[in-house]
C-alpha cells in the first residue's frame, strides 16, 4: 500500500500546479467577460431608453408648436378660421371650404391623423372632412371598445388654455390602442375655445426610431400620476404587461439576477418610458449560451482530468513493477 504513496502524491501535485490554477483563471475570465458583458447590456438598453424618451418629449414639443402656430395664423383676416364659430355654424360649405384650407395650409407627418375639435360647435374638422364629435368616439369605440376617457378628453370643462390633454384609446385588455395628445387652443378673431388634438398608433411610434425593431422588446408609456399605460409598441407588449405594472425590475436568469425593466421619466411631461426585456429576447439567449459554454469548460476540465491521471497512471506503472521486484518500500 505504501508503493502507492508516490503515485497519490505526484496525482495530487499536478492538479495542484497544473489543473486548479487553470480552472481558477478560466472561472475568474468568465465572470469578468460575463461582467462586462451585462455592463454593455445595460449601457445599451439605457440609451434606447434616452432615444425613447428624447423622442417622445421632442414629438410632444413639435405638437405644440404646431397647435400654437394654428392659434396665431387664425387671427389674421387671410386665415381660414378668422370668422371661427360664427361662421362655421351651420354653414357645411364653409367648413368643408375650411377643412380643405387646412389641408392645403398645414401639414403634420408622424401621426395616424390630427384635427381641431370646436367647444361650441362640438364638431371636429380634418382635413378635408368634418364629422361631429359623438360620430368620432363612435369610430373609436367601435374599434377599441368603449372608453370613457374620450369623451372626458374632449369635454370643454377640461379646457384650459396652453394646457396638454392626453388620452388613451385602449382598454385593459387592449394595449394597442392610440394616444391623442390635445392641445388647447384660441381660434379666430373671437378666441373661440378649440383643441387641436393627434391621434398617435405604436406604427407611429416603431417608424420613427429604427432600434425600435429590436426583437422581443416591449415598450410602454407610462403615466406617472395614474400608473397607467397610455400606449404599447414592440413584440408582445400585451403579454408582458403584467411585468411593467406589478413585477420587479430583475429576473432569475441560469441562477443570477438579470435586470430585464428599464424605466426613464420625461423632462416635458409627467410620462415615463418602460422597456421589457422578454425571456426570448437575444440579452437571454447570450446569457443561456454563455452559461453553458461555462458547464461545457467544466466538463471538459473533469474529463481532461480523469485523462491526466490515467496518463501518469500508466506512466508510473513500470516503475511501480520495478520497485515491486526491487522490493522497495516508501517510508
Amino acid at each position: 500500500m505504501k508503493k502507492r504513496k508516490y503515485l497519490f502524491r505526484l496525482i495530487v501535485v499536478v492538479i495542484l500546479i497544473m489543473v486548479l490554477p487553470v480552472i481558477l483563471f478560466f472561472d475568474m475570465l468568465w465572470k469578468k467577460s460575463f461582467d462586462e458583458l451585462e455592463k454593455a447590456n445595460e449601457v445599451y438598453y439605457c440609451k434606447v431608453m434616452d432615444s425613447c424618451i428624447s423622442f417622445f418629449d421632442e414629438l410632444v414639443r413639435s405638437l405644440n408648436m404646431f397647435a400654437a402656430t394654428i392659434s396665431i395664423d387664425s387671427e389674421e383676416r387671410t386665415s381660414v378660421l378668422w370668422d371661427g364659430v360664427g361662421e362655421l355654424n351651420e354653414d357645411y360649405l364653409q367648413l368643408y371650404k375650411v377643412a380643405t384650407g387646412l389641408a392645403e395650409e398645414y401639414t403634420y407627418s408622424g401621426v395616424s391623423e390630427w384635427g381641431i375639435y370646436f367647444y361650441e360647435l362640438d364638431k371636429i374638422i380634418k382635413q378635408r372632412s368634418t364629422m361631429s364629435s359623438i360620430q368620432y368616439i363612435y369610430s373609436m369605440e367601435s374599434k377599441f371598445g368603449e372608453n370613457e376617457e374620450l369623451s372626458q378628453f374632449f369635454s370643454v370643462e377640461n379646457y384650459n388654455l396652453g394646457d396638454k390633454l392626453f388620452c388613451t384609446t385602449s382598454d385593459e385588455e387592449a394595449y394597442k390602442g392610440y394616444l391623442l395628445i390635445g392641445i388647447c387652443i384660441e381660434i379666430g378673431r373671437n378666441n373661440d375655445k378649440a383643441l387641436v388634438f393627434f391621434a398617435l398608433s405604436p406604427n407611429d411610434i416603431e417608424n420613427s426610431l429604427i432600434i425600435m425593431n429590436e426583437q422581443e422588446m416591449g415598450f410602454y408609456l407610462i403615466d406617472d400620476e395614474s400608473e397607467r399605460i397610455m400606449l404599447s409598441w414592440g413584440d408582445n407588449t400585451g403579454a408582458y404587461v403584467e411585468h411593467v405594472t406589478s413585477m420587479e425590475d430583475t429576473r432569475e436568469v441560469a441562477g443570477r439576477k438579470q435586470k430585464v425593466l428599464y424605466k426613464k421619466d420625461s423632462s416635458f411631461t409627467d410620462f415615463s418610458i418602460a422597456v421589457y426585456i422578454s425571456e426570448d429576447a437575444m440579452q437571454r439567449n447570450i446569457v443561456d449560451y454563455a452559461y453553458s459554454m461555462r458547464k461545457l469548460l467544466f466538463l471538459t476540465t473533469v474529463v481532461l482530468l480523469f485523462i491526466c491521471m490515467y496518463a501518469i497512471y500508466l506512466a508510473y506503472k513500470p516503475v511501480y513493477k520495478l520497485t515491486s521486484e526491487l522490493d522497495y518500500s516508501e517510508e
